[in-house]
């Protein structure tokens, strides 16, 4: 049975033609190849005209559409042309920084102590990484493996930074092999780059680190607070490093290097040459940093404590001549890229050895006040040279308001001194007479709180001395309205008292214990303390350039405030001490010493040990303080410190 001769079942898929008769199936499929198939089936077509105004509807749409865009095409290529073009220009190119040379330190000898190493990191720029999970995973997955790293650490660093739209370095200090390879095959790691950095390193990191610092990462603030850097640079962070930031980083020059549509250099040329930063030379000296490091070290560890500090400071000019902190760390942790687990222990480490006591520490001073108190009673004509004053074990105190109450303040010597003038009481450390020359017993007015917070104000104490290193304190010289507003307590004469010998609430740091007896070392100039004694033109200029410095003059706080006679008689108490008194241990020394030992209690029980000293005493050289946190007393932890460094320091000139 043929097609045509099928049982007609199509009668619901059966079409009209445009004269209305049915169109069958068969005649839907016939072949239209078939003879005379126009002829006869012309009336049969599927197809109707297309009506003349819908024609008319789709050419209106077409021009519509084209003026459209034509339109924004003469925007764009016409009216923001300028704007466009630079876009393009700047998405052509890439700008890189070129290094500049940090400057270099040297110690008062010569001695290089920092050094520049060349180094690289793996940078990321957030813009540019691969979108996809899996792609930027295999990425990191390749990068983790040429720079023999865990993936998992590479992710931890990337997580910690996501927010971040700047660049930021990933891995600093990665092998040069695996830079290399990295820079090879930079095609393969979109968003990921190589930058040529440098390193410091520190000679003798241990013994330095508070002094010098370190350099480390920029984070947000620092990338906003400073403009002028890329946010991959570095930056000091504390020490010298972060003081001298401007002068030791100089001006880094910039690179423009236009790129292809793969990002394929195509040409480069230098919009402005790198300035090397300028050198600093210090008032340090090595041998004696490390030879007061060294004696630090050794009495710390014979005491079984961990913590102390210690300075070395020339009296004539303010100049630090040595500086240590206990614990120390070792600085060229940061220069290589500290790890995590390393940082951590730094910072959770309860002695903190990133804290520098020397001058961020605030401790009661104990006797070494003495000198000080000594110099303002004398200046105010509370007592004279020849004055003498009682003691007998102490002074006790009625109370005011029940006469049955009685406050003993005593001296340290069960018994008492006998009758003392100025010189004996600083020698033999009296409590009695401070007490009485602070706050008045008998016939003896005292200064009160108010002159004595103002002498020792004069004396530098109570404020930061603005030495040129970060995060030196202010110490605190308690007074009434303190106490009223700190503790909500009133002042009594007892306040007076502790003051008078160095404790209750004062504190002070050791570098301001140092200066204040450097000014009484030099007859009355307080000088502000400071590390950099020069600043010398950066190397690879001519012999003649390089010669240039500029010499940090020292700078006066104040002077005068308390007369050369009246310093005289409180450095004559001084030398008393090295010869009858608390300082006997430094009588034996190759040259005539003064000093004040101290021991400031601070717990029940516990005392910090100190001195400060100055020598020869007729035209003092140097000055050295010790603080030895629960060290005992002064004579017997700090005194010894003092002398091996005066010895060593002596002899050494010989």
């Amino acid at each position: 049975m043929g097609f045509e001769d099928a049982p007609n079942n199509f009668k619901k898929y059966k079409l009209k033609n445009g004269d209305n008769a049915p169109i069958e199936p068969h005649e839907i499929l016939a072949d239209a190849e078939v003879p005379n198939f126009s002829e006869r089936e012309e009336g049969l077509k599927l197809e109707t005209p297309i009506k003349n105004h819908v024609i008319r509807r789709l050419f209106y749409f077409s021009v519509c559409i084209f003026l459209i865009l034509l339109g924004r095409s003469f925007y764009l290529q016409v009216s923001r042309y300028d704007y466009y073009y630079a876009k393009s220009e700047k998405n052509a190119s890439r700008v890189y920084q070129i290094p500049s040379l940090r400057g270099i330190i040297y110690d008062a000898k010569g001695n290089q102590l920092v050094f520049n190493e060349p180094a690289f990191d793996i940078i990321v720029s957030p813009g540019e990484m691969p979108k996809g999970e899996s792609e930027f995973g295999a990425a990191v997955e390749r990068i983790a493996a040429i720079v023999g790293r865990g993936k998992e650490e590479l992710q931890t660093a990337l997580d910690e930074s996501k927010e971040s739209k700047n660049p930021f370095i990933l891995i600093s200090n990665v092998p040069r092999e695996a830079a290399l390879a990295l820079i090879s095959r930079s095609a393969e790691f979109p968003g990921f780059g190589v930058q040529q950095a440098g390193i410091r390193r520190y000679a003798e990191a241990d013994v330095l680190s508070h002094i010098f610092g370190y350099l480390g990462k920029l984070t947000e603030p620092d990338v906003k607070n400073n403009p002028e850097y890329f946010p991959t640079d570095y930056i000091g962070k504390t020490g010298l490093e972060a003081e001298y930031e401007k002068i030791l980083r100089g001006k880094p020059g910039l690179l423009e290097v236009e790129v292809d549509a793969f990002g394929r250099p195509k040409r480069e040329s230098v919009i402005a040459n790198p300035e090397n930063g300028k050198n600093l030379v210090l008032s340090l000296e090595l041998d004696l940093q490390k030879k007061l490091y060294e004696e630090m070290k050794k009495e710390t560890k014979s005491l079984k404590v961990a913590r102390g500090a210690a300075l070395a400071m020339d009296p004539s000019s303010g100049e630090i001549l040595a500086m240590v902190s206990l614990p120390s760390f070792d600085g060229n942790l940061f220069g290589r890229g500290i790890s995590a687990r390393d940082y951590r222990e730094l910072i959770e480490n309860s002695d903190k050895p990133l804290f520098n006591r020397a001058i961020a520490g605030t401790y009661p001073s104990g006797s070494t006040i003495k000198p000080l108190l000594a110099s303002a009673a004398l200046q105010e004509n509370v007592i004279g040279p020849e004055k003498t004053i009682l003691s007998t074990g102490g002074i006790d105190i009625v109370n005011k308001y029940n006469n049955e109450i009685i406050y003993t303040f005593g001296d340290w010597k069960i018994g008492g001194h006998g009758a003392v003038n100025v010189i004996k009481a600083i020698a033999e450390s009296v409590n009695t007479y401070f007490y009485t020359i602070g706050g008045g017993h008998g016939d003896v007015k005292g200064l009160g709180v108010e002159k004595i917070k103002k002498y020792l104000g004069l004396f530098g104490w109570g404020g930061a001395l603005g030495v040129d290193l970060p995060g030196e304190k202010d110490g605190l010289i308690p007074d009434p309205r303190w106490k009223e507003s700190v503790k909500g307590e009133n002042w009594y004469i007892g306040d007076t008292y502790n003051i008078s010998i160095g404790q209750g609430d004062i504190a002070v740091t050791p570098l301001q214990v140092t200066a204040a007896v450097a000014a009484i070392a030099n007859g009355g100039t307080l000088y502000q303390p400071k590390f950099v004694k020069k600043i010398a033109e950066p190397s690879g200029k001519s012999d003649e350039q390089e010669e240039k410095f500029e010499e940090v003059a020292p700078k006066i706080i104040g002077q005068g405030f308390v007369s050369a006679k009246n310093l005289e008689i409180v450095r004559k108490g001084m030398r008393e001490a090295v010869i009858s008194g608390s300082s006997r241990a430094l009588y034996d020394l190759p040259v005539k010493a003064a000093g004040k030992t101290g021991t400031a209690q601070f717990a029940k029980n516990k005392t910090h040990a100190w001195f400060s000293g100055f020598a020869p005493y007729e035209n003092p050289e140097i000055v050295v303080t010790v603080l030895i946190e629960g060290g005992g007393e002064g004579s017997a932890a700090a005194v010894p410190v003092a002398k091996e460094v005066l010895k060593w320091y002596f002899e050494r000139q010989k």
